[in-house]
């Protein structure tokens, strides 16, 4: 039943979501988690960052992220100090790729991809450059002088909490009434606005989060803190169904895509159940703990499945790793199961995940 209740304003109250900062430890590391680390780190190097100066790019440098994470945590000081020397500079020129555009009131690439130009998905693209500058200078405090202003920018493009800004919008993504955020720019569509990867827009409000701990803005902490909780709790019940709320004509465990008049199962790159499941799952990040919070994953797998999805298929890392939070010996017992091939994570990430929900 709705009731319509005239009012001036309202509120929400949910309870606060306050992410880790970092990986946990583990009591100890496994040998082939400390080789899988050390040959992503290699790797990482040797190959260098992509052609991409948009989305693909910040996903590169959220690969080097987690890697510097985790050589942070398993105390790995040598290859976290050579992470660092080689991602620093290129991370100060990668801010280059990008201006501000005063028609717009917005940061837009200069050679920009899924519609960057058109300001699709830019809550998706700069949260990897956001939680990368974070975490930089998380671990390299003197390097926030090189990047604080650039970043700043970037922040506010998706994040201003200024309500009198000249330059950008309030939190340009986020639908306050929805609870959520939209990825469409222009949103010319009959059903209205979209979202698909929710789990890149909770990396975006996690990276502001980050941002808000290395500069000391208490203001921006509060503004992230309310977009990542509230974004989480909207995710909860309209991607992945919570309380039923898919148990009629919808036949499916999640919505792949919410619009403004319908859901989907599908996605936008892929007809693949397996990318339809993982797109709400990547980057696994400190930030990622909600997924912890969900019901029993059993549902999801009959439903993906049924659909002839697998967890050793396309992306199978990121199922299992989703797994892990709530069934832990089960997927560990399948670190082998996927190839190398059909991961989007880095293989160090992936045991260190089951590992760490093991232990």
């Amino acid at each position: 039943t709705l009731t319509l209740v005239q009012a001036q304003a309202f509120t929400t109250a949910l309870p606060l979501q306050r992410p880790a900062t970092d990986f946990s430890a583990l009591r100890t590391v496994p040998p082939d988690l400390a080789n899988a680390l050390t040959s992503d780190i290699q790797n990482f190097i040797a190959t260098g960052p992509p052609g991409s100066k948009d989305y693909f790019l910040g996903v590169w440098f959220g690969r080097g992220t987690d890697l510097l994470q985790l050589a942070h945590t398993l105390g790995l000081h040598n290859q976290e100090q050579q992470l660092l020397k080689f991602m620093e500079p290129v991370f100060t020129q990668s801010m280059d790729y990008f201006r501000y555009d005063g028609s717009k009131t917005s940061i837009i690439a200069t050679s920009p991809e899924f519609g960057n130009e058109n300001l699709n998905d830019h809550h998706f693209h700069y949260g990897y450059y956001i939680r990368t500058a974070a975490v930089l200078v998380q671990l390299d405090p003197s390097y926030l002088a090189q990047i604080q202003t650039p970043i700043n920018q970037v922040v506010a493009d998706i994040g201003t909490y200024n309500r009198n800004s000249s330059q950008f919008p309030y939190i340009r993504n986020f639908d306050v009434y929805e609870g959520h955020s939209w990825a469409d720019g222009y949103a010319k569509f009959a059903d209205g606005n979209d979202q698909e990867s929710t789990s890149e827009a909770i990396q975006a409000w996690y990276g502001l989060y980050l941002w808000s701990q290395v500069t000391h803005n208490s203001a921006l902490e509060t503004t992230a803190l309310y977009l990542y909780t509230t974004e989480i709790a909207s995710v909860k019940q309209y991607w992945f169904g919570l309380n039923g709320l898919y148990n009629g004509a919808y036949q499916h465990a999640i919505a792949s895509i919410v619009w403004g008049g319908k859901v989907d199962f599908a996605t936008w790159f892929s007809s693949d159940p397996n990318d339809i499941y993982g797109i709400q799952l990547l980057p696994f990040t400190p930030g990622s703990a909600y997924l912890g919070q969900l019901p029993d994953i059993a549902p999801y797998f009959a439903d993906l499945q049924a659909h002839g999805g697998k967890s050793n298929g396309n992306w199978g890392d990121l199922l299992i790793m989703w797994q892990s939070y709530c069934h832990p010996g089960q997927a560990l017992a399948q670190k082998d199961s996927v190839p190398v091939a059909n991961m989007n994570s880095l293989r160090s990430l992936f045991l260190y995940t089951l590992y760490a929900h093991a232990s």
